[in-house]
């Protein structure tokens, strides 16, 4: 009777739906419902993943380039200092030039006398061509030939180079030379710049 009665209301309205076609229609609903919550949810999640990812990625690719930039400017710094130190060698060498050769190697004798000061008896090796030079600028400080008075024996060394200057005294051996001055005093700049730079 109750299916009659369906038949007859479906067949008075072809829209009507029965009991269980209703309850298919709202399962289905509700499914879809699901999925496309569980889509909008995968979405969410693989939206969220893929800005971690870029964010992650833009962060890697910013400190890259700030990384490049600090190497950059690092390297720029050091052009700089090895400029600068090839400028102050220059000069260096343009001063010392500028003296004439008989008075640079005074100095260097006089200071390095002045450097060893108390010793009983100095040996000044120089080259052929100073030895005149320094002997008329030590005169007071040689040693007289009795032995009585002074302190200083200049001695010509032919294997010396002009501008060249040994001290010997009983403390020890000294290269006084302003070559190996000028040397040490370019190799501890060009240090100083290396391990600035490391």
């Amino acid at each position: 009777m109750e299916r009659l009665l369906t038949l007859g209301l479906r067949a008075a309205d072809p829209t009507a739906l029965t009991c269980e076609e209703a309850e298919l229609e709202a399962r289905t609903q509700e499914l879809v419902a699901e999925q496309v919550a569980s889509g909008q949810a995968a979405l969410k999640t693989r939206a969220a993943a893929g800005q971690a990812d870029g964010l992650a990625a833009g962060q890697a690719e910013y400190s890259m380039q700030l990384m490049d930039v600090v190497m950059a400017q690092l390297d720029a710094l050091e052009d700089l200092e090895r400029s600068v130190v090839d400028v102050v060698n220059a000069a260096l060498d343009d001063v010392i030039a500028q003296i004439p050769p008989s008075e640079r190697i005074t100095r260097v004798v006089k200071k390095a006398i002045g450097a060893v000061r108390g010793e009983r008896k100095i040996l000044v090796k120089v080259s052929l061509p100073d030895e005149a030079v320094v002997r008329a600028a030590l005169n007071t400080y040689l040693i007289s030939d009795d032995g009585r008075t002074g302190f200083v024996e200049v001695f010509a060394d032919a294997t010396l180079k002009q501008g060249d200057c040994i001290i010997e005294t009983s403390m020890g051996v000294i290269q006084a030379s302003l070559s190996a001055q000028v040397t040490k005093l370019k190799q501890a700049l060009n240090q100083v710049v290396g391990r600035a730079s490391e």
